[in-house]
């Protein structure tokens, strides 16, 4: 079995039992993730999946919702390293940005807002507090040494401190 097959017949698998498939996307060829709930590509994947360079907020939006109606999926969600995040849903554009920080190392920080996505989405987060919640994570992963781990407290007291639950996502 191919790997487009497999991943075909995975989410296939996951919408019968009305199962979340949250992705992070490897190589050019997104068609193998059609159908999935969220694809999580950083801007550079996000470029090479469309094939062209992507020049403004503008283009990230029309290219953006293009590839979302492409691949059916419900939610788009670009990470963009100390510009945020830029999330497409349905028709709406939403951008969650970083708070300046001292950056030690990038390491692992993708892998820090996939797996924070899924920890918070299979605990009945709704998908744009998820996506703040792992914006959030990445940050702090991103001031420790190395492939960094974050923990439950790490996160909850910058999510207190940050005061997320009474802001919107423009605010922060």
């Amino acid at each position: 079995i191919g790997d487009t097959a497999f991943c075909q017949w995975l989410i296939q698998t996951a919408t019968t039992h009305q199962k979340p498939i949250l992705v992070d996307p490897k190589g050019n060829c997104y068609k193998k993730y059609a159908g999935a709930t969220l694809i999580k590509p950083n801007f550079q994947e996000f470029q090479e999946a469309l094939g062209c360079k992507v020049e403004n907020d503008l283009d990230i939006s029309r290219l953006g919702f293009e590839l979302k109606r492409q691949l059916e999926i419900d939610t788009l969600l670009i990470t963009r390293s100390e510009k945020g995040m830029v999330m497409l849903n349905q028709d709406t554009r939403e951008d969650i940005h970083t708070k300046v920080q001292d950056v030690i190392d990038v390491s692992g920080a993708g892998d820090t807002v996939i797996a924070t996505l899924a920890w918070a989405y299979s605990n009945d987060v709704s998908i744009h507090l998820a996506a703040i919640y792992a914006n959030l994570a990445a940050g702090i992963v991103v001031s420790k040494l190395g492939t960094a781990d974050i923990n439950y407290q790490e996160l909850k007291d910058v999510v207190l401190k940050q005061d997320v639950l009474s802001k919107t996502h423009k605010e922060l």
